[in-house]
């Protein structure tokens, strides 16, 4: 997917632009999980869509500016858990979509966004992947070649594992890629373990693919 960014600064809107296909099932779960605030669908073929924020950064961008802050490119334990809390949203929209049940295959830490809405505490993450794919019988289907090593691509054990295609592998595989990247965002898992955090990360990444949730307590 070529997407496009934009931001009118007169009129203080952002705006994603997908360059080549529609991108519906995406922008629903966008809405439908309200994790954009005052978005407009820009037209019928939802391409292109607008929204009101402060500023949006990628994450790549926003770890630059809290190490110029804080001193290391690293979330803080709140922030880890506002990305759980956001992406896991989409990607439940995403999975019980009554039309097109879907998800990601893999996360990329390029395709995530973190906006800023301008009050203290209220940044919100969202991801922008190409590669959703559509959960039939609790499966989903890899059919195209794909590089495994990726520096900023989160691979679940299942992913690294698939030597022919097309193959199919459990639609939880995805949270094992989502705890991943929440754990690269720490400083360390010591520091924050027997938290809600600690524990939603290991419900993420249980060796068990059928045992993965979503679930923060």
């Amino acid at each position: 997917m070529k997407m496009k960014y934009h931001y009118d600064k007169q009129n203080n809107k952002h705006s994603f632009q997908f360059l080549e296909s529609s991108q519906k099932i995406l922008i629903e779960s966008l809405m439908d999980s309200k994790l954009l605030k005052n978005i407009t669908i820009c037209d019928s073929s939802y391409k292109k869509i607008e929204f009101i924020a402060e500023n949006v950064y990628t994450l790549n961008e926003y770890l630059n500016i809290i190490k110029i802050k804080r001193g290391l490119s690293k979330l803080s334990y709140d922030e880890c858990i506002q990305m759980a809390i956001c992406i896991g949203k989409q990607l439940y929209y995403l999975e019980n979509n009554c039309n097109n049940s879907s998800t990601f295959g893999m996360l990329e830490m390029d395709k995530i966004f973190v906006i800023d809405y301008g009050i203290i505490d209220s940044h919100i993450f969202i991801y922008l992947g190409e590669d959703l794919k559509t959960i039939q019988k609790n499966k989903i289907t890899f059919t195209c070649p794909f590089s495994k090593n990726e520096r900023n691509i989160f691979y679940s054990p299942e992913i690294l594992a698939i030597n022919n295609l097309p193959c199919s592998i459990d639609y939880r595989s995805v949270y094992y890629s989502l705890g991943s990247l929440i754990s690269s965002c720490l400083i360390s898992l010591d520091e924050i373990k027997m938290t809600k955090l600690y524990w939603f990360l290991m419900r993420c990444m249980n060796k068990d693919v059928t045992k993965r949730i979503l679930l923060i307590l």
